[in-house]
């Protein structure tokens, strides 16, 4: 899934209608969040990686899949 259409997802998922100024302040947000990550998130998905995963005997980055590695990181 892509990510607008996660955003429009969950857009549609809570009646917000994609063209309305409610939907144009989530999605801006959204856009700065995934522009400016928290360093803190990013240390808890690379610890989680390096001490739970093979992470490091990876052939290339394209085989991780980095959805579950985030979701599983997060849920720790």
């Amino acid at each position: 899934m892509t990510r607008k259409e996660q955003i429009n997802l969950y857009l549609k998922e809570r009646n917000i209608p994609i063209t309305s100024l409610e939907a144009n302040s989530i999605i801006e947000g959204i856009k700065w969040a995934d522009e400016h990550p928290n360093p803190n998130t990013i240390k808890k998905i690379f610890k989680f990686a390096l001490e739970k995963t093979n992470f490091l005997i990876a052939d290339n980055l394209e085989s991780i899949d980095w959805g579950v590695l985030i979701k599983k990181a997060m849920e720790e």
